[in-house]
């Protein structure tokens, strides 16, 4: 339990190369485009991302994200639902 609640708050202060703050997939507002900074999670998590076109240094641009339910995202032209679950352990900045 510990873990989890610790991977929640890794991007609450933590600041980019270029000075803007880290956030994660949860966080987004609708209407933005963000850049995946990292992803914290396993070889499995790490490998759906990856088939979807969610890597490291990947511009998206979310178009729904409400508190409770899956954030909808599109990746070079594709749009696609991500999860509560993995939302939370993908870091991201805004563009």
């Amino acid at each position: 339990m510990r873990a989890r609640t610790e991977r929640s708050k890794v991007a609450k202060n933590l600041l980019g190369n270029n000075g803007k703050k880290l956030i994660t997939l949860a966080q987004v507002v609708s209407g933005k485009k963000y850049r995946i900074i990292r992803i914290d999670g396993g070889c499995k998590i790490n490998s759906k991302l990856c088939a979807m076109g969610l890597m490291p240094n990947e511009i998206f641009s979310v178009y729904t994200a409400s508190r409770g339910g899956p954030v909808c995202v599109a990746v070079k032209g594709t749009r696609f639902a991500i999860g509560r679950g993995m939302t939370n352990r993908i870091v991201i900045e805004e563009t």
